[in-house]
């Protein structure tokens, strides 16, 4: 998956490229993407989340961070011409708790203007009276919860067979055994994580993209479950993309990807595009394909010693894109 990851950053780094900036976006579009940032925080400074204020008051309670009510100003409502989901993805319901705060916080911050279905992907089942908190949280919107595998193997017994060996060695057990908390990881790779957080970044890189509980939308706006908002949004990111005609928002780059991340990644985009991707740069906002600097540099050790990769909690995407033949 973080292959074709980093294809995808190789395709949108050719668009941003080729594509003419008008005059009157002549500032660096990286100065105003700036606010991004700033309108989610993944750790607030207490080392906890802000309490949401209550839904339909325009007062917060004691210690929020989010100074707005559901009356207050903010950034216009949706362009009913486009149609946006914003998604979240969970385990089960141990990660309520941080999805309802994160939930309750950008419905006051912006989605009780915008009124974007809410999409919410979870692995476990979660009870009636969990679904309906969460409808009520999100209201006015309408919200959806998408169970997706009760179980690991429902996952894994997708895979080709060499994969899922390839799969049991790096759990060491077989398939049958192998639970959500499995912990796992090829030899040589310094990171290992249990079997529930390996599929969420399986499922968001690879799968999510064209599921088709979202055919039905032209534009994803997906944040972390731990991503809690801290103002008010004085303008609308999917609105932004589509403006400027942009294909993907994040809010985090440069991470640095060591091998194990971004193994096969100069073997598959020379031949998918005819040329190696030794690095993704930052310039003027938008992804620079670097194809020249392999064998030099940072990364230089071996030709899938590591790169720059984009990461983050908050992202927006225009879905024809990953809906293409590229992808």
């Amino acid at each position: 998956p973080c292959a074709r990851v980093c294809v995808i950053c190789y395709r949108l780094a050719q668009l941003a490229s080729a594509a003419p900036t008008p005059l009157a976006m002549a500032t660096p579009l990286w100065l105003r993407l700036a606010p991004l940032a700033s309108l989610v925080a993944s750790a607030l400074p207490d080392g906890g989340p802000a309490q949401c204020p209550q839904a339909g008051s325009d007062e917060t309670r004691a210690g929020s961070m989010l100074q707005v009510g559901l009356r207050s100003g903010g950034a216009p409502a949706a362009s009913s011409a486009a149609r946006a989901a914003l998604m979240f993805k969970i385990h089960g319901p141990d990660a309520l708790p941080s999805l309802m705060q994160a939930l309750c916080l950008v419905t006051h911050a912006h989605n009780a203007r915008a009124r974007r279905d809410v999409v919410v992907f979870a692995d476990l089942n979660l009870t009636a009276a969990d679904v309906s908190a969460l409808r009520s949280t999100a209201a006015p919107a309408r919200l959806e919860v998408v169970e997706l595998h009760e179980t690991p193997q429902s996952v894994l017994a997708g895979l080709p067979a060499d994969v899922q060996r390839r799969v049991e060695a790096a759990c060491g057990t077989a398939i049958a055994n192998i639970g959500w908390d499995t912990v796992c990881g090829e030899d040589g790779n310094k990171i290992k994580a249990p079997m529930n957080y390996l599929y969420m970044n399986w499922f968001r890189i690879v799968q999510l993209w064209t599921h088709p509980r979202l055919a039905e939308y032209d534009y994803l706006l997906q944040m972390d479950a731990d991503a809690f908002c801290t103002k008010p949004w004085d303008f609308d990111p999917v609105q932004m993309l589509i403006d400027r005609n942009l294909t993907y928002i994040f809010n985090g780059f440069p991470g640095v990807a060591n091998d194990c991340l971004v193994r096969g990644v100069r073997r598959v985009s020379a031949r998918i595009f005819g040329r190696a991707l030794c690095d993704v740069d930052l310039e003027g906002g938008h992804l620079r394909a670097d194809t020249t600097s392999c064998g030099e540099g940072p990364f230089a050790d071996s030709e899938d010693d590591g790169m720059r990769v984009i990461f983050g909690s908050f992202q927006v995407a225009r879905l024809s894109f990953f809906r293409g033949e590229l992808f």
